[in-house]
């Protein structure tokens, strides 16, 4: 009878051990923050990742920037060359009328058109620098309260 119980329990110990040593290793991340209660340790916050983050994000946002102004400085140039031709060489008001609103028309639909395309390069250079600064350990993101809401003014 003390075999069979001697059996048992040692069966239920080889059964046991592995769980309880996998257990363990899942617990080595875990911190205590109340009685019965833990938490996850996370990873250290790399301060040089973040800052390359930065970096990152506010390159990407520059040549954002820089594509926008030269859209935008290529609709002046294309606006102020058509509006000319309208009122110079356009001899029918009806011709010229149609001519300058045409002119009007292209510069707005290529200021909305380098608005957008900025709008998405800024918020791609977003959402990137959030995947990046998660990547470099935990409390970036408590620290830095500003978001993509800061750069919503360009």
């Amino acid at each position: 009878m003390n075999a069979t119980k001697f059996s048992a329990a040692l069966l239920c110990l080889a059964v046991m051990l592995p769980m309880l040593a996998q257990a363990q290793s899942s617990m080595d991340s875990l911190i205590p923050i109340s009685p019965g209660k833990m938490a996850k340790t996370h990873k250290a916050l790399d301060l040089a990742c973040v800052a390359s983050a930065i970096d990152t994000r506010d390159t990407a946002i520059e040549s954002g920037v820089d594509v926008y102004a030269s859209g935008v400085k290529t609709a002046l140039e294309t606006r102020k060359n058509s509006l000319r031709t309208a009122w110079i060489a356009l001899s029918k008001r009806d011709t010229r009328r149609q001519d300058i609103q045409k002119a009007w028309r292209a510069y707005s639909a290529a200021t909305k058109s380098a608005r957008q395309d900025f709008r998405k390069a800024r918020m791609a250079a977003w959402e990137q620098f959030r995947k990046d600064r998660d990547a470099c350990g935990s409390g970036g993101a408590s620290m830095d309260r500003t978001g993509a809401g800061a750069d919503n003014t360009l």
